[in-house]
């Protein structure tokens, strides 16, 4: 008996493969999708800001954490815009305020940065360049939905 006829034999073997394939399908793509992300902003020209304000935010909705906070000023073409992104991955909570305080250490009212901006839409900017967010996801749905796939259908088949 060959595989592809016990998945065609068995409805439950085939649509878990199905739903396995597909939901791997979607992780590739939306891999392909952040990774595209990620080399644009890697290219992502860079001009002088100043910080206007930079303080930790607290969230007490379930556990507690703290957030670093900045807001910050540049132009790009003559056009002012304002920015508040401190990197370009996915914004970090601390669960102590002096680990977010130590994030701003860098980022004083003030003062002066490199920022980072979208050359197609200058108004998405941020003082760091790192990994886009839904990465980690993406690098795992793809891969666990596929391997799930393939045992679901291994042991349906063993049946």
């Amino acid at each position: 008996m060959s595989i592809l006829s016990a998945i065609t034999g068995h409805p439950m073997a085939s649509l878990a493969l199905g739903l396995g394939l597909c939901l791997a399908a979607c992780g590739l793509i939306l891999v392909r999708r952040v990774l595209g992300r990620c080399i644009g902003r890697a290219t992502w020209p860079a001009v002088e800001g100043m910080i206007l304000e930079s303080t930790v935010v607290a969230n007490r909705e379930g556990r507690q954490s703290f957030r670093p906070v900045v807001r910050y000023a540049y132009a790009v073409d003559g056009i002012c815009y304002e920015g508040s992104r401190i990197a370009s991955g996915e914004p970090v909570d601390f669960t102590t305020y002096t680990r977010a305080r130590r994030v701003l250490d860098a980022y004083r009212p003030g003062g002066t940065v490199t920022v980072y901006y979208d050359p197609a839409r200058p108004g998405v900017s941020a003082l760091q360049l790192g990994p886009a967010r839904g990465l980690t996801s993406a690098l795992v749905i793809a891969p666990v939905a596929a391997v799930s796939a393939v045992l679901v259908v291994v042991l349906l088949i063993g049946r």
